[in-house]
């Protein structure tokens, strides 16, 4: 019988629809502070409080933004779409995360499993990998780094979009210390000539340092 390689995975699967609103958003009117709660409302968002200053979109995916929601219509900004998220086995530190995680998997849609092989976590990312190829085409490129606590080790893959770029990959929830670790789609800036790293690692490196908040 396969090891597992997590002691639980919350995940909730991409669709086209959470895409294309994730994409939508640096395209936004520019929001003043005081006018977040009334378009959230429009947009069917409700305030979550898994991820600091975090909003539950009407896909039931977790979003956040690298400055809240006074990013939303700011080209500059970056936004991190959560579908998945996971308590690996060789996390470190002693706390017993298992009630957060519980919580997650009780959020309206989300699955839930406990003990999930490798293979169960490597198919939650490809499909999201699937999920987003058929809404923009073949990635250009992915990397895998190594350096995280996640034993599934799934690559990043990007995707370029007008002038941003579109990551399928992990991040640190750093609510329990960077103890689980998130499976993202984000949308940072990438300007026009900016090319790409070369080598795998130093790729793995660019794309975690623009999309890790």
């Amino acid at each position: 019988m396969p090891e597992p390689a997590l002691k639980s995975m919350a995940w909730l699967p991409l669709t086209p629809a959470a895409i294309q609103e994730l994409l939508s958003l640096p395209c936004m009117e520019p929001i003043p502070k005081d006018g977040l709660n009334e378009v959230a409302k429009q947009l069917g968002w409700k305030s979550s409080d898994l991820v600091d200053c975090a909003e539950r979109t009407r896909s039931g995916h977790v979003l956040w933004a690298s400055n809240y929601f006074a990013s939303m219509g700011d080209p500059e900004s970056t936004f991190v779409l959560t579908f998945a998220n996971t308590y690996p086995e060789n996390a470190d530190g002693s706390d017993d995360w298992a009630d957060l995680m519980q919580e997650w998997g009780e959020q309206p849609d989300w699955l839930f499993a406990t003990a999930p092989t490798t293979a169960q976590g490597e198919a939650v990312f490809a499909e999201a990998v699937s999920v987003v190829t058929a809404e923009l085409g073949p990635p250009l490129r992915t990397a895998r780094d190594g350096d995280h606590c996640l034993a599934t080790d799934p690559p990043y893959t990007i995707w370029r979009w007008n002038n941003h770029g579109l990551v399928v990959g992990h991040a640190p929830d750093n609510g329990p210390y960077g103890n689980l670790t998130m499976g993202v789609l984000a949308l940072h800036p990438w300007p026009d000539g900016e090319e790409l790293p070369k080598e795998e690692a130093d790729l793995a490196r660019w794309i975690r340092d623009r999309i890790e908040l």
